[in-house]
């Protein structure tokens, strides 16, 4: 599994290539965006990805930080 980030546009875009399943490529981006970008302490805040084009061989998600305490 390959992930990229499209850099022409505004908004982030991320691309996950050869996977078989997307719902399990999304919640493993999920879980490893969170890793990498959010403090694991802080719950509050979760990154939900969304499917913005899918076809057999591509993938690509739109990117979005999400407070879940008001």
């Amino acid at each position: 599994m390959g992930v990229r980030e499209n850099k022409r546009s505004e908004k982030k875009i991320i691309a996950v290539r050869n996977i078989g399943n997307v719902k399990e490529a999304k919640q493993q981006l999920e879980e490893k965006l969170s890793e990498y970008i959010l403090n694991p302490y802080d719950k509050s805040i979760k990154i939900c990805l969304g499917v913005e084009y899918h076809t057999s061989k591509h993938l690509t998600f739109n990117f979005n930080l999400v407070h879940t305490r008001l």
